[in-house]
């Protein structure tokens, strides 16, 4: 460390030099005019290269003092790491621009820290979708019905890709292409992890581990690098016990490769879905998050598909975020919460007099909860149960019913 004396002044003398030579020779050169500061410390830039920079930085860096004199110039050190075959990571970053119109995915503070981006604007809803179709269906004959159906096609609602997507690339960047052309953000739901269900009512998925991994990986180049939201595999992390041990692993290590190549796309926000509140312990959901690296999405989701009221959905996730780190974040599917949850064992399968809940946004002004969004598509069924066709399958008269006991 450099220590004041009264030697000082020749010193600052010989600094004076050295900048006018250095001037001289081109290696100096101005901050602009955003970096210039009235402050002591706006005044510490500099912009240098070569041997004479070296000196320079160590100057600023042991004697600021000294530096207060020399006004407004930089120093600009990624020169001399690129000397050294290295670069700063502000400088790796580059200047890439965010998408134009309503819809955005900010990035994080740290890219690199794993907290995932966050989430605004509009989200997109699907010109061509089950209601507006019911809603011509119904328009002569039941005009009341059918405006009920124009609202709830006026709704955005999650995009389901699994096997029946066929070219699953190509599907998601249709999807993803038709929504950024309004101006508007997707939330897309992949649902296609081997031994999907556990053979129940929406069984299927990848035939096997690879298959899964190559699968997700071409989802992911249907993304690109546009903002978009992905709900990762309803209920693989918490319907386990019909997997041995061999498939539970496998399950754990398919969602967290998952996580990574979703994540890889800087755009894309992660979220792993987590269950209800009506299901496992929020500890042991923790638990589970930790283990697929929860820390690399942008959260988890609750509420799948599910019934569970809003109120008691935001108090189970805020206690899962508090056992994993206090600040991940979740999102919320109210599409169907408006009652809340159903008695019964099979309460979560098309159970009557049920309600919509709120409608979706990113702006929920709570704590944590980034977004209530209807991933599952209020109308489709949940499988062949309390008279429901096939899960997946559009059911008008129970969307009607869902519309009708939210006050609509």
């Amino acid at each position: 460390m450099l220590v004041r004396t009264r030697n000082t002044t020749w010193l600052m003398g010989a600094l004076g030099v050295l900048a006018a030579a250095a001037v001289a020779w081109g290696v100096l050169k101005p901050a602009p005019a955003e970096a210039r500061s009235s402050s002591v410390a706006g005044q510490r830039h500099w912009v240098a290269q070569g041997h004479v920079g070296w000196w320079l930085t160590w100057w600023v860096e042991n004697a600021p003092e000294a530096a207060e004199g020399l006004g407004p110039w930089k120093l600009d050190t990624s020169m001399l790491h690129d000397a050294a075959g290295e670069r700063p990571a502000a400088a790796e970053q580059g200047s890439e621009g965010t998408s134009t119109g309503e819809a955005e995915v900010a990035g994080g503070d740290d890219p690199g820290s794993g907290d995932g981006p966050d989430i605004e604007g509009e989200l997109f809803v699907e010109p061509d979708n089950p209601a507006g179709t019911q809603a011509d269906e119904w328009r002569s004959s039941r005009p009341d019905d059918a405006a009920l159906m124009d609202r709830l096609g006026e709704q955005p609602v999650g995009k389901w890709i699994g096997e029946w997507s066929g070219d699953v690339r190509e599907a998601v960047d249709t999807h993803v292409t038709a929504a950024h052309a309004h101006d508007s953000l997707p939330v897309l739901v992949a649902y296609n992890i081997p031994v999907r269900d556990c053979a129940q009512h929406s069984d299927g998925g990848a035939p096997s581990g690879e298959a899964y991994e190559e699968w997700i990986a071409q989802f992911s180049e249907g993304i690109d690098d546009r903002p978009s939201i992905v709900i990762l595999e309803p209920d693989a992390l918490t319907l386990t016990d019909c997997l041995d041990e061999g498939q539970y692993d496998e399950r754990f290590g398919l969602l967290a490769e998952a996580v990574r190549t979703l994540g890889s796309n800087a755009e894309t926000a992660v979220y792993v879905d987590a269950g209800h509140s009506g299901w496992r312990e929020a500890g042991e959901v923790a638990d589970r998050l930790r283990d697929v690296g929860i820390e690399e999405a942008a959260g988890f989701a609750l509420n799948t598909s599910n019934f569970q009221a809003t109120d008691e959905s935001i108090e189970y996730g805020r206690t899962v975020s508090e056992d994993i780190d206090g600040e991940t974040s979740f999102v919320i599917d109210t599409g169907r919460n408006g009652a809340g949850a159903a008695d019964g064992d099979d309460g979560w399968c098309n159970p009557s007099d049920r309600a919509f809940g709120e409608t979706p946004t990113t702006d929920t002004g709570e704590d944590l909860v980034d977004a209530y969004l209807w991933a599952k598509v209020p109308g489709e069924s949940d499988g062949e149960c309390h008279g429901g066709p096939p899960a997946g399958e559009w059911w008008g008269e129970y969307a009607l019913g869902l519309a009708q006991r939210a006050g609509w």
